[in-house]
């Protein structure tokens, strides 16, 4: 077989079939198999002499039980022999002619076999391509390269079969004409010998009866026989449309998924030597297809390469994550693809266009910076990295709104000429505007996201009271974050019966790094006991339907009792006696 072609069948269509074989022994479709023989020396070839002997005898045959028949009918005519002996040879005479119109269908459906083996398409080429719409195409030129001078000598075997089968028809048609006009004498006879009598015998009136049915028989077999066997003869005209596929249904897949609108292509003819061209366009790049041909119950695969052809610069720049969100002070990474449908080497400069002053950005392939990449026949697909780092801060009215922009392919003239010209359209060059310079070029979109956080902070986080004692302590909510943050809230988690007031309550606005201060008032129960506590203090709000939480600040409190002052008088009291009163004793014992 030769590269890029498919051996196929022809199909043929029915009314061919009806009109060379009977319905009970309808046209075999046969299977294609690979033929690495020249096909007059095939095994078809060989066959079709194995036909033309099989015809022939046939023939023979024929001829001999029809002469058998007709001279039994002759013997019975002057009761030589019995009816069931004409009987007999008629029977014989019927499946000599099934097996002669056997031998025909048979020699037609091996030259048929051949016409199969015979025909071919052949993918004369394929290629892929980018439209002016930018969408991913493909093209395939089918022809059918059947083998019609090989066909043409085959069909030179079958024509010497046919030549003798004509020459016994005819003579067959004059053998049954003689004996028919020797019937007709017969009538003619006998209508005569009945007219001649005084009355007609029942026996004479079935004699005529007779021989006018066996005359009308034998109008049948002239009349008949050599139209039906000629009727399955195959003509040299018909063999272009033989060769022709009909009805050739075309799809082409990857891994068994359709990946061509349409799905599939219907072929109504494809005639032998013509060929048609197929455009389909694609829905996923491909650098090989799978192309099924499907006609009648033929079904073939081919696995294709594509070639790529592109008759003007084509450059298709894609991102699948174009349109992203950054928080202030991060980097947002895009993946670019650039796709080029064409094999000659060259560089193109790549750059990025309309994206606002404060962000800066880093083209990259492989963790490798650059400007410029470079196609050849090998590397038709570059893969790179563009990395945006979204400004610490910005004003609040750009933080959520999206700015659109461009990761740009071309020659250094053009990207030049569009990146002078950035500046005039003021971060609202849009893509009608970029059409002009010539550029490939894919919309990205960013939007920057403030981040909210809040801090609490105390100055002080330990506290030592008495009982009966209050606690009044001022803290600050500090905005850590980058957008402004409104209505925050403070909960507290406090130990039984113990009481916590705010001032203020609430904090309406607090702008990115500023902070507000507030008042905290803690009121113990006044019979609440000497130990050891903890309040857990907590403040949130909700940005963009998110909560922002400051984490816990936990206060610990020590009550201690408070002192009795009466009773420590007393005691002191007690405590000068007993001293003046030692005293006193120790004198009074030193003197003696």
């Amino acid at each position: 077989m030769r590269p890029g072609e498919v051996s196929v069948l022809a199909q043929k269509s029915i009314s061919l079939a009806r009109a060379l074989l009977v319905p009970a022994l309808a046209l075999a479709v046969v299977l294609w198999t690979p033929r690495t023989a020249s096909p007059i020396a095939s095994k078809e070839t060989l066959t079709l002499e194995e036909g033309k002997v099989s015809l022939l005898h046939a023939i023979h045959e024929e001829q001999k039980y029809l002469d058998e028949w007709l001279n039994q009918k002759i013997l019975f005519a002057d009761d030589v022999v019995t009816g069931q002996e004409v009987t007999e040879a008629e029977a014989s005479k019927n499946q000599s002619k099934q097996k002669l119109e056997l031998a025909v269908i048979d020699l037609a459906k091996t030259f048929l076999t051949f016409i199969d083996d015979a025909t071919h398409i052949e993918v004369a080429d394929a290629w892929q391509y980018i439209d002016e719409n930018l969408d991913r195409r493909m093209t395939l030129i089918i022809r059918n390269t059947s083998e019609r001078t090989l066909a043409l000598e085959a069909y030179d075997t079958l024509k010497d079969s046919y030549q003798e089968l004509d020459h016994y028809l005819t003579q067959r048609g004059k053998r049954l004409s003689d004996y028919r006009e020797g019937l007709l004498k017969r009538i003619e006879t006998q209508k005569k010998i009945m007219a001649n009598a005084k009355s007609v015998s029942p026996q004479a009136q079935k004699r005529l009866d007779n021989l006018q049915d066996e005359l009308e028989v034998i109008n049948r077999e002239i009349q008949t026989f050599g139209k039906q066997i000629r009727a399955h003869k195959i003509e040299k005209s018909q063999i272009d449309d033989l060769l022709t596929v009909k009805d050739l249904y075309v799809s082409v897949t990857v891994g068994n998924v359709a990946v061509t609108d349409p799905f599939e292509v219907r072929i109504p003819r494809l005639p032998f030597n013509e060929a048609k061209s197929l455009d389909f366009k694609l829905n996923q790049e491909v650098e090989q297809v799978t192309l099924n041909l499907n006609y009648g119950a033929v079904k073939t695969t081919h696995n294709l390469p594509l070639q790529k052809k592109q008759e003007e610069e084509v450059i298709l720049v894609s991102s699948p994550n174009f349109s992203q969100e950054g928080e202030l002070g991060s980097s947002v990474s895009y993946d670019i693809k650039l796709d080029r449908l064409a094999e000659n080497e060259q560089t193109f400069r790549v750059d990025v266009i309309n994206l606002p002053s404060d962000f800066r950005y880093k083209i990259t392939e492989s963790g490798n910076a650059l400007q410029r990449v470079k196609f050849t026949r090998e590397r038709s697909v570059i893969n790179l990295k563009l990395t945006v780092t979204v400004p610490d801060n910005l004003p609040q009215d750009m933080l959520t709104k999206t700015f659109p922009f461009y990761i740009v392919v071309g020659d250094d003239m053009a990207v030049d000429m569009a990146k002078k010209d950035e500046a005039s359209y003021a971060g609202k060059m849009a893509e009608a505007d970029l059409e002009i310079y010539d550029l490939f070029f894919e919309r990205l979109d960013l939007t920057p996201r403030g981040v909210g956080k809040i801090e609490l902070s105390f100055p002080n986080m330990f506290f030592n009271i008495k009982t009966g004692e209050e606690i009044n302590q001022e803290f600050a909510i500090k905005n850590t974050g980058s957008v402004k943050l409104s209505d925050i809230t403070f909960e507290v988690e406090v130990p039984n019966r113990w009481t916590v007031v705010f001032k203020p309550d609430t904090v309406n606005d607090l702008l990115p790094k500023k902070e507000a201060k507030v008042m905290m008032h803690i009121v113990p129960p006044d019979d609440v006991e000497v130990g050891k506590y903890e309040l857990k203090v907590d403040a949130s709000t909700t940005h963009e339907g998110s909560a922002v939480e400051a984490s816990t600040k936990t206060l610990s409190v020590k009550v201690e009792a408070k002192a009795n002052l009466k009773s420590t008088f007393l005691l002191i009291g007690a405590l000068v006696v007993v001293i003046l009163g030692v005293a006193v004793f120790t004198i009074r014992l030193s003197r003696r």
